[in-house]
């Protein structure tokens, strides 16, 4: 591992790498390039995906409240559950004490 961080040390960039990588990036920003979203990215091929995935991508406050109201789902579940395994058992499903 060390003789390969030796071997990375030593590398340069070819001439006039950081001239054409600044012209580069401005060229771009001209142009209006943006970066591919993950709907994108992951080709999704389902139309009524793509449509639920641009409406989440256009508003992050509609995220949020999805996000808060699974999370909150989640708790409620969790706390019925340990609620109903106590009080909903009939004598004969406890199990034996030793």
């Amino acid at each position: 591992m060390q003789k390969l961080l030796a071997l990375k040390r030593h590398e340069q960039p070819p001439p006039g790498y950081f001239n054409r990588f600044s012209d580069q990036v401005i060229i771009r920003i001209e142009a209006g390039e943006t970066g591919r979203s993950l709907g994108e990215r992951l080709s999704f091929d389902v139309p009524w995906l793509r449509r639920f995935w641009s409406l989440l991508d256009a508003r992050p406050l509609l995220v949020g409240a999805i996000g808060a109201a699974t999370c909150g789902l989640v708790i409620a579940s969790v706390m019925y559950a340990e609620r109903a395994d106590t009080t909903g058992c009939l004598p004969l499903c406890r199990w034996p004490r030793s």
